[in-house]
């Protein structure tokens, strides 16, 4: 029955392209309408095959499902049957988008035309070649979205990776050149469960999302800053999966970039047009959109500080005699800048919203922390069971 239904959705998207074309060749004042309906059909199409899709994979996830996580034995010949059915129509899929996309850059007939005003609301698509363009790299992505979670349920785990940083590609290529954010919030999804699921997942990734967030930070604000900033929190919630101090280093960079990102929003009183923040979770105390917003940051350069600081206490309490400067020297720059974080979350109080408790909070913290240094400072040795001082 799934292969009937796959073949149906191939024959459903082989009308779909010679609705586009059609639309191509009409009239200026007709074309519009034509893709609107192309794009309709093929979300309907996409719809249909993702019902057949998406529950075969989740049964071949269950069929190699262990009580920690998938086997890494080879497909029995049955589940190779399946596997090698749905990689060809999701390989049919990505290739179909590219015929598309193809097809809608070499179309003049487009070029004069404004896209939708119903999307004009939404996102800042300017024309509408721009406009179908991001559609068909959305059903492009999805297709990516499905054959990572295929290869992973195959124990294909550098197949997977491959797909993902083409998904992640699509991403940017989105946010940064048609102002959307739809697929970077779909591959951000979608790197969370590769993370949690995936711990061998190789290093390549991390600077794959760090790249990303390079574009999205470096480009022009997109109108939908809820959107954008949504985002950027992910990320940080992505990246912070890992542990290492060169990440956690570079996450801290970021938030410092994200908070003079705001502070200039907030100079120019941007945030004040509140359509602008669609997208982006409303805070429960009341405070506004972007004192919402600047708390997060603040929250998050925390974390990412006293992680920072029990790694670095981890590594000065099993270090060689020989090294335990080294790793004392890296201590107290961990403890640094979480007392800098501390300080400017107390100095920032009407900006991100801290309540009288909060910054009571915030003042017991940062004593704590300046213990903590003074401590370090005087610290001469360390043994693999406690301190000792010299």
């Amino acid at each position: 029955m799934s292969a009937v239904e796959l073949a149906n959705a191939k024959r459903d998207l082989e009308a779909a392209r010679c609705e586009l074309r059609e639309a191509l060749r009409s009239p200026s004042k007709k074309a519009l309408k034509g893709v609107t309906a192309f794009s309709q059909h093929v979300e309907i199409t996409e719809g249909a095959w993702a019902r057949v899709v998406l529950p075969i994979i989740n049964e071949l996830i269950t069929e190699r499902t262990s009580d920690v996580f998938l086997t890494q034995e080879p497909l029995n010949a049955a589940q190779q049957l399946v596997y090698a059915s749905i990689h060809g129509f999701l390989d049919y899929c990505v290739g179909f988008n590219d015929d598309q996309l193809a097809a809608v850059e070499s179309a003049t007939i487009l070029d004069g035309l404004s896209a939708p005003a119903d999307v004009r609301k939404v996102e800042s698509f300017d024309s509408a070649k721009q406009w179908l363009t991001a559609q068909i790299l959305k059903h492009k992505a999805f297709a990516y979205s499905c054959m990572v979670q295929l290869e992973d349920a195959s124990a294909k785990f550098d197949a997977a990776d491959a797909a993902f940083f083409r998904l992640a590609a699509i991403g940017c290529q989105l946010v940064t050149q048609n102002r959307s954010v739809y697929v970077a919030n779909e591959t951000l999804k979608l790197a969370v469960m590769r993370l949690g699921s995936v711990p061998s997942i190789n290093c390549k990734f991390a600077g794959d999302v760090r790249k990303m967030h390079s574009k999205l930070i470096m480009d022009d604000l997109p109108y939908k800053l809820g959107n954008y900033f949504g985002v950027f929190l992910d990320l940080l919630k992505v990246m912070g999966s890992y542990r290492s101090a060169q990440d956690l280093g570079v996450d801290l960079d970021l938030t410092s970039d994200i908070w003079q990102r705001l502070l200039k929003l907030e100079k120019k009183q941007a945030w004040q047009d509140e359509g602008r923040w669609l997208g982006l979770e409303e805070p429960s105390d009341g405070s506004s959109s972007l004192q919402g917003l600047m708390k997060l940051v603040w929250e998050w350069g925390k974390r990412i500080t006293i992680t920072q600081c029990a790694n670095a206490q981890t590594e000065a309490k099993v270090a060689m005699p020989e090294s335990f400067q080294k790793t004392k020297d890296k201590w107290r720059q961990a403890l640094r800048e979480n007392i800098s974080v501390l300080e400017g979350s107390h100095e920032h109080a009407d900006r991100i919203g801290l309540t009288e408790s909060g910054q009571s909070e915030v003042r017991v913290e940062t004593s704590i922390s300046k213990v903590w240094l003074r401590l370090v400072n005087e610290l001469r040795c360390a043994f693999n069971e406690g301190f000792c001082n010299g």
